[in-house]
């Protein structure tokens, strides 16, 4: 290369083409812009090559957040998923709530910043669970505030996922789209309830002391093997007392009618419709107290409200009819509605019309089978004939027979033979 460019000058200067001094000019020149060139090339290069390690980061960034994204997905529709059929039989048992505890801590902490982790703590504790044994639970207003308590914590995750996105659903959006489902909660098939229990004899309580109601109200009797299915051959309902007292108080009043009321939806109404004359309707009281009383159905009365007015429609032997003169609709409102729905936001007052039979004094007779958690559900044959069976056999003393001649029909068709209590297994 040396030898080149020796040779190069001598013919430059052998040809008179530069002067000594233009040829070290021109060499110098041609020296410093190749230096200039090798330069910004090397630069050009370095970040070329800082840019795309910068390109790398960010697609590699880019696949992360994706996947994370995708995951996140994944683990909050899990989540969502098996938070809202908790609560598809109406009610959040305390089990159910250490699974849901327990699918939070296995994958969706991870995902959580603090802010959301806040959030979630104060709707979870809202939640609240159903005890059969809590005399003053009140079922429907529980499933209320699990919905909203639901719906909130919906809307959490779905913000977290969607925090660039302006048009967001809110929580009563999300709790309108679950009630307008209109479904009623799970049960087994064949209406059998989905959690036996057995409960225990209830305890009646008189003066100073307190007795078990083996002892009080209970008639001994030989044990004779059945003839007959153990069946009642008419339909037969379950229906929960959303307040006993004031349903007891409403029918020792007068008003022979067994009420629930809703909130945005429509099964429990609809299911009222379902009920038909000469039906029997077991009333059952929360908190240990069980099935108090037996009633014929003699009609409905429902008053759903549209708009800022509501209607009424009613169906006795006479047929069904509706009501359009307002001032009469809002007369029988506020007479049926014992619990003052109307005046606190409920969508419907929906009552059984009903000739009460027989009904316990203070307390009643324990469930066969186990528990009918919801307000208003077709009933077992099986199991009304086993709760007539107690009814009857529960001393005079502790019930009042209030239409002796529907009871001892219904006795007498269906063959019900008084239970039989043992003190030690309770009632066979």
């Amino acid at each position: 290369m040396g030898i080149l460019a020796i040779t190069f000058c001598f013919v430059m200067l052998i040809l008179n083409l530069y002067t000594g001094f233009e040829l070290a000019f021109q060499i110098v020149a041609a020296c410093l812009g190749a230096v200039i060139t090798a330069l910004i090339t090397a630069m050009l290069l370095k970040e070329q090559s800082k840019q795309q390690i910068l390109l790398n980061e960010r697609e590699e960034a880019k696949d992360k957040n994706i996947k994370i994204y995708e995951s996140k997905i994944a683990v909050y529709s899990d989540f969502v998923s098996k938070m809202w059929k908790t609560i598809e039989d109406d009610i959040v048992e305390e089990q159910e709530l250490r699974d849901l505890r327990g699918e939070a801590f296995r994958k969706l902490v991870f995902y959580l910043n603090n802010k959301n982790i806040s959030v979630l703590a104060e709707k979870v504790a809202q939640i609240k669970l159903y005890d059969p044994n809590d005399e003053t639970a009140d079922i429907q207003t529980i499933r209320r505030d699990n919905i909203t308590a639901f719906s909130e914590i919906t809307k959490i995750l779905q913000d977290d996922l969607k925090q660039d996105e302006l048009d967001k659903a809110d929580a009563s959006s999300i709790t309108k789209l679950w009630l307008q489902f209109n479904l009623a909660p799970i049960e087994d098939k064949q209406n059998v309830p989905a959690i036996p229990q057995i409960q225990e004899p209830v305890i009646q309580t008189q003066s100073d002391e307190v007795h078990s109601t083996t002892d009080n109200i209970i008639s001994e009797v030989e044990d004779v093997e059945p003839k007959h299915p153990h069946v009642i051959k008419k339909q037969t309902w379950h229906f929960n007392a959303w307040d006993a007292n004031k349903q007891i108080t409403a029918l020792a009043e007068g008003l022979k009618e067994l009420s629930l009321v809703e909130y945005g939806e429509v099964w429990r109404t609809n299911l009222v419709k379902q009920v038909n004359l000469g039906d029997i309707a077991f009333l059952f009281r929360t908190g240990g107290a069980g099935y108090i009383g037996a009633y014929e159905v003699t009609g409905w009365r429902v008053f759903t409200k549209e708009g800022d007015t509501w209607k009424e429609d009613i169906k006795t032997v006479d047929g069904k009819r509706e009501i359009t003169d307002q001032s009469q609709v809002m007369a029988d409102l506020a007479k049926s509605d014992i619990y003052g729905s109307a005046d606190d936001g409920s969508s419907s007052v929906a009552n059984l019309i009903v000739n009460p039979i027989v009904q316990c004094k203070n307390w009643g007779v324990s469930y066969p089978g186990g528990v009918y958690r919801r307000t208003i559900s077709r009933y077992d044959s099986g199991y009304a004939w086993t709760l007539m069976s107690r009814l009857l056999r529960v001393d005079a003393d502790y019930k009042t027979v209030f239409d002796q001649t529907v009871f001892d029909k219904i006795v007498a068709d269906n063959h019900v033979e008084p239970a039989i209590y043992d003190e030690d297994k309770g009632w066979i």
